[in-house]
């Protein structure tokens, strides 16, 4: 069987770490922007030891974009195109990367290194 898994580069253009700044993200943006929001909800070990699940919205974000949940080990766990004004289900990553829709040629199961 054949690894067809790929690695692509990503310099975001902007980092979300903070409550404010996760709360906030793209909304009222005018244009998107490569968004990485860095989960730092770490559950505890009676709760398997994992990062807690993120949940994305588009509220007052007016353009679509893609978003790709990505695990602690830089492998894309889920993608999903979001339409302005929609809500996604929380997913178990340690990190959310948003980018313009058909940004990235990637797909779950790839690698994503971030660059600074």
């Amino acid at each position: 069987m054949e690894n067809n898994t790929k690695t692509i580069r990503v310099k975001p253009e902007k980092v979300c770490d903070g409550i404010i700044t996760m709360s906030i993200g793209l909304m009222f943006a005018r244009k998107p922007k490569t968004t990485l929001f860095v989960n730092r909800r770490f559950l505890p070990k009676f709760l398997n030891g994992k990062y807690a699940p993120i949940s994305l919205h588009t509220f007052f974000v007016f353009f679509t974009i893609d978003a790709y949940w990505i695990d602690e080990n830089n492998f894309i766990v889920h993608k999903q195109t979001m339409l302005p004004f929609s809500a996604s289900n929380s997913i178990r990553a340690k990190y959310v990367l948003e980018t313009k829709r058909d940004f990235l040629s990637v797909n779950v199961g790839d690698m994503v290194e971030f660059l600074r």
